[in-house]
């Protein structure tokens, strides 16, 4: 995450049919999801290392992506519960269908 959007565009065309902040966004939320559930990190830290700089931006998509708080989705996640947000899977990559609302 901490190449600059310029030369990452460069290194790694987005596949056909999305945009670089499209994917930017789809990596950012497995990343995301994948920290809150295995790890203890701290959510500032993980905000940070995902390339937010202000914690409530993040937490802002956060919940934009998933209908809740990350710290609401680790303490469902860490219970067993079912959580928010957690709908069918994206397609057999992991990538939502061009186009659709990230």
């Amino acid at each position: 995450m901490s190449r600059a959007p310029r030369r990452a565009r460069s290194v790694h065309p987005p596949p056909v049919g999305y945009f670089y902040r499209e994917i930017l966004e789809i990596v950012r939320r497995k990343r995301a999801l994948h920290l809150l559930v295995e790890t203890d990190m701290r959510i500032a830290d993980i905000a940070a290392g995902l390339g937010y700089e202000e914690h409530a931006n993040f937490t802002r998509a956060f919940g934009r992506w998933m209908q809740c708080s990350p710290s609401k989705f680790r303490q469902l996640k860490t219970s067993g519960r079912a959580s928010p947000g957690l709908a069918a899977p994206d397609d057999a990559h992991g990538m939502p269908s061009p186009g659709a609302r990230l």
